[in-house]
């Protein structure tokens, strides 16, 4: 009987632009990488700043010629109460709105997890959010040295491994395949 395949990271960072957003009701992270080093990060509240950060995304993939890939911090759907439900909803339908303006193919957004990321950086379980967000502040000030807000860490932890995430790899094949047909 064959073993399943299980999804492992990439030894190196994929070549490419990667732009996470890490969504949220009140206040988003956002962190721009490029061929796996953290370019740019920062925390976003209103429409303009997203629009903004979508171009700023886009307008780092083409001067550096790499393909760009927008990964979006997904919840599996687990909510603590309604409200927040329709707030994260609110905030990724405008994230989403955003990128969609720009040009790009929502059908090409890399959806990660936040448990997945999580786990693939060993940051272990933790008894609430709280925890969990104090933990992601306390490993961007270790690895990079910047001493940032909840969100914006867990922006960056969020592309650090989206940078070597399968998923990735799978998305670039998959744009790399849509360019070549609209080339043809």
């Amino acid at each position: 009987m064959k073993k399943p395949r299980t999804k492992t990271r990439a030894a190196f960072a994929h070549q490419c632009v990667v732009c996470f957003i890490d969504s949220d009701s009140d206040l988003s992270g956002v962190s721009i990488w490029v061929g796996g080093k953290l370019h740019m990060h920062g925390a976003v509240k209103t429409a303009t700043s997203r629009d903004m950060w979508v171009g700023r995304a886009r307008g780092v993939a083409e001067g550096a010629g790499l393909p760009l890939v927008f990964a979006v911090e997904d919840t599996n759907g687990r909510f603590k109460t309604w409200m927040t439900a329709i707030g994260y909803g609110d905030a990724r339908g405008m994230w989403l709105q955003a990128i969609e303006a720009s040009g790009y193919r929502l059908d090409h957004i890399v959806w990660i997890p936040v448990n997945t990321w999580r786990s693939r950086l060993g940051i272990g379980k933790h008894a609430d959010r709280k925890a969990y967000k104090a933990a992601a502040m306390r490993r961007v000030k270790q690895e990079f040295g910047l001493t940032v807000g909840d969100d914006e860490a867990e922006a960056i932890l969020g592309g650090k491994v989206a940078t070597l995430a399968p998923e990735t790899t799978e998305m670039l094949g998959k744009i790399s395949r849509a360019r070549k047909k609209a080339a043809a």
